[in-house]
């Protein structure tokens, strides 16, 4: 909750002022007058240093020990003319020019937090000086702001929005935002090198924030007043816990704040297989994992049969028993999928060769720009539909299909369209294979299993599975194959394909 009530000290009439501003919050300190004439005794603010403060005429010098103690915010000037008389003389020898506001703009620029143009400009600074590529303006900070375009420094940063339906700002959107979200599950696959928050909350509730975004960032930016109660986030546990160094950037009347996190960046990419690989040895960062181990021999690698496992199903599921296990029992910042056979390659010819598979470190860097890798989307004359006719014939694919549809009805409504778009076309990313952040394989993987599981069950239930070949058992497999389109569809994250070499 949006905790910032301005300190405000009125620049006129305080009754005048609060009928002007209505409901806005406003935590008014005094008032000031700059010129005229009290019990006999006149004050100027230019030509004798004096003013009227609350009641009393005083030396400048004592409005200067409060702009220097952060006791307000902002002057607010009711009138125009005294605000045009007064204002430059108090920006050169007294406080920042931003701190000293028309009421129209003070309603106009101050809602969430405290406002500065130069803090707006300093906060591009702070990105340049920090590496900043990509960032999350989760509390909609620049659409509030005064520049309506990135400065010549910052054109290539990409930042996204996350904002209001009904808010629109023109020009703001197409010359400072790349992207607009209307919730945080919209975009909480994305991947950002930051995420700014300058909504003036309590500790308590930046931290909930923070925990919300935590897996999207990388850096956390967030401004802080002088003397605000955020301060206190400092001896909060869990910022000395998660975040291994903050570093600060002086501001008006506050400071940037960047939080880094701590990470290990560990990656895992595993090799799927139900034989000896060809390999003496994989690559580093690479590890092979046994589906179907519960069923068959001992091969020497790690089995998808222990801890939280449906190795059992792997006739039916094809990989995605391995996918099971290494999203309910491994740990890890990034994870990735191969086959024995299958390996991602930068080089642009599938030739196979040891040498040309993706190492770990070039995988991370593709990370750094992209939320996943997958396969080179590929066009096939078959729709899912028609692919799986030829291998399973018409009674059978219609009911397994009819089967997972169902499914996602029951568990991934939301869903539905795009599984009729993406299965009636032949655009498919193949192979079960990708590279990402752990946080979104799981999601991905939570997604997929809240309804495959269940539709293969049901399978079983209408159909004799002895009756079937082998290749016809797997047809969930099959389909579990082109849900990867579907949900990389719906989640619109930024991918970056690769080709894949296969070892024949």
């Amino acid at each position: 909750m949006n905790k910032y009530v301005p300190k405000i000290l009125v620049a006129g009439d305080i009754e005048e002022f609060k009928s002007m501003i209505g409901n806005r919050p406003a935590n008014i300190v005094g008032n000031v007058y700059f010129f005229g004439e009290v019990n006999g005794q006149s004050f100027n603010l230019i030509k004798t240093q004096t003013i009227l403060l609350n009641g009393e005429i005083v030396s400048l010098d004592i409005l200067k020990n409060m702009v220097a103690a952060f006791e307000f915010d902002y002057i607010i000037f009711n009138d125009y003319s005294d605000f045009r008389a007064h204002a430059i003389f108090l920006a050169n020898n007294v406080i920042n020019l931003s701190q000293i506001l028309m009421i129209d703009t003070f309603l106009y620029h101050t809602n969430k937090c405290f406002y500065s143009f130069y803090n707006e400009l300093n906060l591009y600074n702070v990105l340049s000086k920090e590496n900043i590529n990509s960032l999350l303006d989760f509390d909609s900070f620049l659409i509030n702001g005064k520049i309506y375009s990135k400065p010549k420094n910052s054109q290539d940063i990409k930042i996204d929005i996350l904002c209001n339906e009904k808010q629109s700002a023109y020009p703001f959107f197409e010359n400072v935002y790349d992207k607009i979200y209307h919730s945080i599950t919209d975009c909480c696959l994305r991947h950002y090198d930051a995420v700014l928050f300058t909504a003036e909350i309590d500790p308590e509730n930046l931290l909930l924030k923070i925990n919300e975004t935590f897996q999207m960032a990388d850096k956390f930016i967030v401004f802080i007043r002088f003397n605000s109660e955020l301060n206190e986030i400092f001896k909060r546990e869990e910022i000395k816990n998660f975040f291994d160094k903050i570093r600060y950037f002086n501001g008006i009347n506050g400071r940037w704040y960047v939080f880094n996190k701590r990470n290990s960046e560990n990656l895992k990419i595993y090799v799927v297989t139900h034989k000896k690989l060809s390999f003496e040895k994989l690559p580093e960062g690479y590890a092979a994992i046994h589906a179907g181990r519960a069923i068959s021999e001992e091969l020497g690698y790690q089995g998808d049969n222990s801890g939280q496992s449906i190795s059992e199903l792997n006739p039916y599921l094809n990989e995605m028993t391995a996918i099971y296990w290494i999203w309910k029992n491994i740990s890890t910042d990034y994870v990735g999928i191969a086959h024995y056979r299958r390996f991602f390659t930068l080089d642009e010819s599938k030739d196979f060769s040891e040498e040309k598979i993706l190492t770990a470190e070039q995988a991370k860097s593709l990370l750094q720009k992209y939320d996943i890798i997958v396969a080179k989307e590929e066009y096939h004359i078959y729709n899912l539909y028609s692919f799986l006719i030829r291998d399973n014939g018409v009674k059978l694919s219609m009911l397994a299909l009819q089967l997972t549809k169902n499914m996602i009805e029951r568990y991934q409504p939301d869903y539905l369209d795009v599984f009729d778009y993406a299965t009636k076309n032949g655009v498919i990313y193949k192979c079960n294979m990708m590279i990402t952040r752990k946080y979104v394989f799981d999601s991905y993987c939570q997604w997929l299993f809240s309804f495959l599981l269940e539709a293969e069950k049901e399978f079983k239930k209408l159909v004799p599975m002895d009756k079937l070949s082998t290749l016809q058992k797997r047809i969930f497999g099959f389909i579990s194959e082109r849900m990867l389109t579907v949900w990389l569809i719906k989640n619109r994250l930024s991918i970056k394909e690769l080709l894949i070499m296969e070892n024949k």
